[in-house]
């Protein structure tokens, strides 16, 4: 009897292949690149054995935000953007595979807002002034021209201390990251609390510019500033210990000036004429 025996061989393949974010195989999902292997049983009961050397590319997505102000400009891809708007770019990797860019611009109305608190303002007394419209998401920043600020940096209400005769100005910026927005409130003058000035004479005035300033009863400190026109320090004097004071400003313009007088009970201003 003879007997004839077949040998079958087992077969391999091997598949390569490039996709973007998943390639199935076999009918499972592969994300990611390497080399995988599949073993089956062919039809002459052998075993089949593929190979699939694979590359995985991505594909993306990228968002961004833009937020400007009402009135402001965003410049992208050398084009200049005013209002809201979504543009989109797509761009092709090496390995075919698409990535889109997505820029959402987005504007924002600026915070409409006014200081309140008091116009006219006493020199070396304190005033408070105040946003009256909630912040929000906003933040303040406060600037006194003229005066001090003594509090409330950062907060819709400040205290300010007022300095020497002259015109002032509250100043708030408000900002939330995106937006940027003023108010000044112009302080018409800055001036001196009258206090009486019984017992003091101050001659000859108008004069050439040399005023003498006496008094009925001696002060332990007599401190005199005469400002101009427009509210600037011009001249000093001082003295200690007196009943009188010369004050000589005839180095300065013939005009109208305002005289400061601080003594031991007070002070109180004049005006002076030179001429």
């Amino acid at each position: 009897m003879t007997v004839s025996v077949t040998i079958n061989e087992g077969t391999t393949s091997t598949t390569d292949a490039t996709e973007c974010d998943e390639y199935i195989w076999n009918n499972q999902t592969y994300t990611a690149s390497g080399a995988y292997t599949f073993v089956t049983t062919n039809s002459e009961g052998c075993d089949s054995t593929a190979t699939l050397n694979l590359t995985v590319g991505y594909s993306a997505e990228y968002i961004t935000d833009i937020a400007i102000c009402q009135g402001d400009t965003v410049t992208i891809d050398g084009t200049n953007y005013t209002e809201p708007a979504t543009l989109t770019n797509t761009y092709v990797s090496q390995l075919g595979c698409d990535s889109v860019e997505i820029i959402n611009i987005s504007v924002e109305e600026p915070m409409a807002f006014s200081i309140s608190g008091p116009v006219t303002a006493i020199s070396f007394t304190q005033a408070s002034y105040y946003i009256s419209q909630p912040l929000g998401g906003y933040t303040a920043t406060w600037n006194v021209y003229n005066g001090s600020l003594l509090s409330g940096q950062g907060t819709q209400n400040i205290n300010v201390e007022w300095g020497e005769i002259g015109f002032g100005q509250v100043i708030a910026e408000l900002t939330n990251g995106v937006c940027t927005v003023y108010d000044t409130l112009n302080i018409g003058a800055v001036g001196i609390s009258e206090l009486s000035d019984e017992g003091w004479m101050i001659i000859p005035n108008p004069s050439d510019g040399e005023f003498e300033i006496t008094s009925k009863k001696r002060s332990n400190s007599i401190d005199v500033y005469v400002y101009n026109a427009i509210g600037a320090l011009v001249h000093v004097d001082s003295a200690k210990n007196a009943d009188r004071l010369m004050v000589d400003i005839t180095n300065l313009a013939n005009g109208a000036y305002m005289l400061r007088l601080v003594h031991d009970e007070g002070m109180f201003t004049k005006r002076l004429i030179k001429n």
